[in-house]
């Protein structure tokens, strides 16, 4: 057995076949082969033209570094941007990357270091390129954010940029039922203008948009919201008996109704929502309502008074079209009813058995009385329903047996209802003492 070296030298680029031949005493021989490449050349310099971004160039804060080389055997890529290296993806013959720079506005030199898998290595000369990565500035002055346009839209902007060139600007005009439409541009340094044709567009809600893209691929959007309106104004769908809601919950019936508060909310729904006004006349005092859409809404600044109160509405478009409702009415009642006993007095004592019937007589006082009931409640704490006659408008009566009632204190109670929910319970007490004193002789 023997161990045998040797050297070779090539100094060229070539793939070699090496072969060994051993042979014994005895005639054996044997023959063993190994391929290898010789590689002494470091990577060609790549192609200056085809560098991304190119020397020179503008491009945004992640700017994608693709850096061919003629060499298939690429190891590993480093580039160095103003002295921090970062590691670049060997992709075949190329180095790509990276894409999480996040660099700031700026200039910024780099260089390549490139390195085979014979460990020859190449960097390339320094180059520069120029971060800009902050949007274009867009100042629109028309269309007017809210405005209302019928015949034509105005176009009127300005695109600024301290870094990279603008190359482009649109506009669009988009409807909320799906109507879209362009508009051609002129420009006159940062200055951009056009007209937007509103022939054949509908009514409605359109949102303007505007956008502008800068030579480092920044781009920046703004939006404006208006209103197209070329119908004649109209006004419709007044509601005549308009929702009247209390402000603590309470509903109020609107035409000819009750209500029990004296601040009553009034909610009327309208037919045109474009630069409508509403005006609401109660009892001849005119109030301005909110909108909202196609409501108009009030809460009286000030407690309205107890009784009949008559308001009519008037809605006024941007054209000064208006329409007044038919007139209506609601009662306010915010007072319980009141309540009057006359008989029986406080605390009668009734020590006769010939006291047989307890008669009453009482008064209520509420125009919107609903119900009126008088109960008896004995000594056991049960209650008896008295039954009552409505002998006068405000006047109750009444009667019970009191048979059988035996000695002790009974309550009568009064209860009134009105329609709207109020409620006065009222109570008197009387006595039964039939049993006589006891004398005790000492």
């Amino acid at each position: 057995l023997a161990s045998l070296t040797g050297h070779y030298k090539k100094s060229t680029n070539n793939n070699y076949t090496l072969s060994v031949v051993a042979q014994d005493t005895l005639g054996n021989e044997r023959t063993q082969k190994v391929n290898f490449t010789i590689d002494i050349a470091p990577p060609t310099q790549p192609n200056q033209s085809v560098l991304r971004p190119t020397t020179g160039n503008t491009t945004g804060a992640n700017p994608h570094f693709i850096i061919p080389f003629n060499d298939t055997d690429i190891q590993s890529c480093t580039i160095t941007i103003n002295g921090t290296s970062h590691s670049l993806t060997v992709s075949s013959d190329k180095c790509v990357g990276p894409e999480d720079l996040n660099l700031t506005d700026g200039v910024y030199n780099y260089t390549i270091n490139v390195s085979d898998l014979a460990g020859n290595s190449y960097q390339t000369a320094m180059q520069n390129f120029t971060v800009d990565a902050t949007p274009p500035t867009i100042t629109p002055y028309a269309p007017i954010d809210g405005e209302v346009y019928s015949s034509s839209v105005p176009i009127q902007y300005t695109v600024t940029d301290s870094t990279s060139p603008i190359v482009n600007s649109s506009v669009l005009l988009t409807g909320s039922v799906g109507n879209q439409r362009s508009a051609g541009l002129s420009t006159n340094g940062s200055a951009w203008n056009g007209t937007f044709a509103t022939t054949g567009l509908s009514d409605g809600a359109y949102t303007f948009t505007v956008d502008a893209r800068d030579g480092a691929g920044n781009t920046r959007t703004v939006t404006r919201s208006i209103t197209v309106d070329l119908t004649p104004p109209l006004i419709n769908n007044v509601s005549q008996t308009p929702n009247s809601t209390s402000s603590n919950g309470s509903q109020a019936p609107p035409s000819g109704g009750l209500i029990n508060t004296s601040t009553p909310e009034f909610n009327f729904t309208i037919g045109d929502t474009t630069n409508v006004t509403c005006k609401l006349t109660i009892d001849n005092v005119v109030y301005n309502l909110t909108r909202n859409g196609t409501s108009c809404a009030l809460i009286p600044p000030v407690n309205l008074s107890e009784g009949l109160h008559n308001y009519t509405l008037n809605v006024t478009d941007g054209a000064n079209n208006s329409v007044i409702s038919g007139a209506h009415n609601f009662t306010i009642d915010t007072k319980p009813p009141i309540i009057n006993v006359k008989t029986p007095a406080t605390n009668p004592v009734y020590p006769s058995l010939s006291d047989t019937i307890l008669y009453l007589n009482f008064t209520t006082n509420d125009t919107n009385l609903s119900g009126v009931t008088a109960t008896l409640k004995n000594t056991t704490g049960s209650n008896t329903t008295i039954n009552l006659t409505q002998a006068l408008p405000i006047t109750w009566t009444g009667n019970i047996s009191l048979v059988n009632l035996t000695d002790g204190n009974y309550t009568i109670t009064y209860t009134a209802n009105d329609t709207v929910g109020h409620e006065t319970i009222t109570t008197t007490t009387i006595i039964i003492d039939r049993t006589p004193p006891t004398i005790t002789l000492i």
